[in-house]
């Protein structure tokens, strides 16, 4: 699920997906959110690519720093490790 929201999709799109009802994707989002302390879809987006390129997330920091986080590790890096993103790894 986090997958679709990262990629930009609104929640009755998400639900549309996942063929669940609209309800259900907005509790669970709330769930989500909950668990990781976010509350917004970029900081979502933030934490997928920090997960996945091996970055620590740290809401903090992203609220600070934003794109610089990203030079901070070395875009090539961050390129190639989100390449490959599969939604099943979610």
């Amino acid at each position: 699920m986090a997958l679709q929201y990262a990629r930009g999709l609104t929640d009755k799109e998400v639900a549309d997906a996942l063929c669940k009802s609209y309800h259900t994707v907005r509790v669970q989002k709330r769930a989500i959110y909950e668990k990781l302390g976010i509350s917004k879809d970029t900081e979502l987006l933030w934490w997928l690519i920090c997960r996945k390129t091996g970055i620590p997330f740290s809401l903090s920091e992203v609220r600070k720093y934003g794109l610089v986080i990203i030079d901070r590790y070395g875009l090539h890096r961050c390129r190639t490790a989100l390449g490959d993103y599969e939604d099943d790894e979610l």
